[in-house]
């Protein structure tokens, strides 16, 4: 289990006492000012909420779908116009703020999918309740690191791949 589940779960059991654990809500994240790409945000927005009431499995592997689909979208949107020159390996003089922030969204993306794919294969009783669902100390880190990850990667994104679309569909 990831060492941020782990302290997330140990909070939780120390402050209920017993009581139920409350998730708050996902919030939606800003637009990104590109349709394709906020119609996927709220799919993802979808499978968290699913995920929040369900807490079984089959919702845990309905949002790896999403977020698999969408980074993979994403993506591909991104190196064809913004990171064209870091994909090409074009030349490099020192820092490239292209190349810094294309590896550490990517290594996000890699990050949340792999903390999802743990947890879909972690049956034991730190993860799950006795009826085999995810203990709701699990799905709140979940929530926020979606809401972390639109905040701090996709909303820096969003006017310059806004405008590199809106340029090739007026050309």
């Amino acid at each position: 289990m990831p060492e941020r589940m782990r302290r997330a779960l140990e909070k939780q059991r120390t402050q209920t006492d017993g009581a139920p654990v409350v998730v708050a809500p996902v919030s939606s994240p800003q637009s990104v000012l590109v349709a394709d790409l906020d119609d996927e945000h709220d799919r993802c927005v979808a499978a968290l909420t699913a995920l929040t009431s369900r807490r079984d499995d089959a919702a845990l592997q309905t949002l790896i779908d999403e977020y698999t689909g969408h980074f993979a979208h994403e993506e591909a949107l991104l190196d064809e116009h913004l990171y064209a020159a870091v994909v090409s390996g074009g030349p490099s003089v020192g820092f490239s703020a292209d190349a810094s922030a294309r590896a550490s969204h990517r290594q996000d993306h890699v990050r949340l999918l792999s903390e999802l794919r743990h947890l879909l294969d972690d049956h034991s009783s730190a993860s799950r309740a006795p009826d085999g669902t995810l203990l709701p100390a699990h799905i709140d880190p979940i929530l926020r690191g979606f809401e972390r990850h639109a905040d701090t990667y996709d909303t820096n994104y969003a006017e310059r791949l806004a405008a590199s679309l809106a340029a090739v569909a007026a050309a």
